[in-house]
């Protein structure tokens, strides 16, 4: 059919757009929820289904992550709440204990502070203040689409030197225009084939005398690339080596894709949103700036620990978990939904409505027509 012979990219004209809606809603609703994730997830078609908060706070994955933290709270008792997002090699969390009572700890705090000196800061490097508090700090950055490239931005906007390391080919969401020039604003970019031996060296290069390396390739393709933690901390032992994955290094769904709208459908956050009605889904990429966001916290605070201890470590921070806060609701009952992707050209994915300004979700799609509904399912 010639008016989708452009897509994913191209297909951008509404008349095309539901004209494919109407070929592709009575396929979904042939069958239910469970059928589909299992076809999707036989092609790596990129897919979740829409659950609520109280089901992802208990979803395999997250509690694989140790994501979900329970707490003895003195009035509400056991409480359960998100966990700590990110996990550090080097210096690991600690984690919470419940929100203190007022003046629980007046005495024992004012003691605390007093009798301790605060942490000596490093020594003053001469850097001009007004470059920045991350001055001299060098990052390379080897990510794409948009979480990954939204943490080293924030670096460079407070001063780091970021190198954005491409393929040849490019960032796939080059495509996206004036959002990638935002995700990617303030870096000097970088090509390079990472799949030869003269990339790799360079790459290596680089490496060698970087603070810091962030990445968020799925899990395997930087050690084959050679661009692993393992392999680029031997050629620099000082080095902060971000990760931001999308389910996590291991665990159940660690090897399947992820984009913004999945990790929405997940974690709640779209049938949150919904309320008693059918999920919405945010334009605005939640999970993916959040990611970014924890990301560049993640490297400040690596970076710091490594002024104290001498060390370098790796921090890890996973998508998957856009809220830190929680009300638990007791589980909207008898539908069931489902998000999902088609992905056009290798490694991309494409929603029927992308997280761009102007495209907004369509209404969800009955799985069986037994009222079991999907939501997101379709191309732009």
């Amino acid at each position: 059919d010639e008016r989708f012979s452009e897509a994913p990219w191209g297909l951008i004209r509404p008349d095309h757009r539901e004209a494919l809606d109407g070929i592709l809603e009575p396929i979904i609703g042939s069958q239910p929820r469970e059928h589909w994730l299992q076809r999707f997830q036989e092609f790596d078609v990129p897919c979740a289904p829409v659950l609520s908060r109280h089901e992802f706070i208990s979803d395999p994955q997250v509690l694989h992550n140790g994501l979900r933290l329970e707490v003895e709270d003195p009035e509400l008792g056991r409480v359960a709440m998100a966990g700590v997002p990110i996990a550090f090699s080097e210096t690991p969390a600690r984690l919470p204990g419940p929100a203190p009572q007022p003046g629980e700890h007046t005495n024992a705090a004012l003691d605390a502070w007093r009798g301790a000196p605060r942490a000596a800061p490093g020594g003053a490097s001469g850097a001009d203040p007004s470059s920045g508090p991350l001055a001299g700090v060098r990052v390379l950055d080897l990510t794409s689409y948009i979480a990954g490239p939204v943490c080293p931005m924030v670096l460079s906007e407070y001063g780091a030197d970021v190198i954005k390391l491409e393929s040849l080919e490019g960032d796939a969401f080059r495509t996206f225009g004036l959002g990638f020039l935002g995700w990617n604003r303030g870096k000097r970019g970088l090509a390079l084939d990472l799949k030869s031996d003269g990339g790799r060296r360079i790459l290596h290069e680089l490496a060698g005398t970087a603070d810091v390396v962030v990445e968020n390739f799925r899990p395997g393709v930087a050690r084959r690339l050679a661009a692993d933690h393992e392999t680029l901390r031997a050629l620099n032992p000082d080095l902060v080596y971000c990760s931001i994955t999308g389910w996590g290094e291991s665990g159940p769904y660690a090897r399947l894709p992820a984009f913004d709208p999945l990790l929405q459908a997940r974690s709640g956050a779209q049938r949150a949103q919904g309320g008693d009605d059918d999920p919405i889904f945010f334009a605005v990429a939640l999970t993916d700036y959040s990611a970014g966001l924890l990301g560049a916290y993640a490297v400040t605070a690596a970076l710091y620990a490594r002024r104290r201890t001498g060390r370098g470590q790796r921090p890890v921070r996973g998508v998957h978990l856009p809220c830190r806060g929680w009300r638990l609701r007791p589980p909207t009952r008898g539908r069931q939904r489902l998000c999902w992707t088609i992905s056009g050209l290798p490694g991309l994915s494409l929603l029927r409505r992308l997280a761009v300004p102007g495209l907004l979700q369509r209404g969800p799609l009955d799985c069986d027509g037994q009222g079991h509904w999907p939501t997101g399912a379709g191309l732009s």
